[in-house]
């Protein structure tokens, strides 16, 4: 009732039905869109970047295996065991603020929060040896570098063809107001 009276989880979809219609759509779901939202930062806040981004692929399997009514194909239970072995940390508490349709999270925390405010920061910390930096940037960068190194030659060799098009266009322009 309260996020209804707030005017959240309101959606108008263009979607694509399984048999290939195109089709528009209104829907109004306060409570699940609230909860998605408050699940999704706690989420954020109590998996690794890595878990997050495979999260959101898996998620985005699930609705369109669930909208297609393929809640018993095999990859399904797969799928379900995924989701329900990553959401075993993602619990705590979560403060929502609902205005004018928009529900916003404006706190998070959990028992298992990932984050450090110890570590997060742009200060002088002994947390960890803020010298690494260097070092990592380096490594991090490597296999960029010795894919542009690996490259070099193609890349300059379109770099010459480039300028070779860009003088050859310039003097034909030239000779036209001739």
């Amino acid at each position: 009732w309260v996020g209804g009276k707030h005017a959240c989880g309101f959606f108008h979809l263009i979607e694509d039905r399984v048999v290939g219609l195109k089709v528009r759509g209104i829907y109004e779901n306060p409570a699940a869109a609230i909860l998605v939202q408050a699940h999704k930062k706690l989420e954020m806040l109590t998996s690794t970047r890595e878990e997050n981004e495979f999260k959101h692929t898996i998620d985005n399997k699930w609705a369109y295996m669930t909208y297609g009514a393929k809640w018993f194909d095999p990859l399904m239970a797969h799928i379900r065991s995924f989701i329900h072995s990553q959401n075993q940390k993602v619990t705590g508490k979560v403060v929502v603020r609902l205005h004018k349709g928009n529900i916003t999270v404006v706190a998070c925390e959990s028992e298992h929060s990932l984050f450090n405010a110890h570590l997060a920061t742009f200060e002088r910390s002994a947390a960890f040896n803020q010298n690494a930096s260097a070092g990592f940037i380096e490594l991090w960068n490597l296999p960029q570098k010795t894919a542009y190194n690996a490259a070099r030659s193609l890349y300059e060799k379109q770099d010459q063809e480039r300028r070779a098009d860009i003088a050859r266009a310039s003097a034909e322009a030239a000779s036209k107001k001739l």
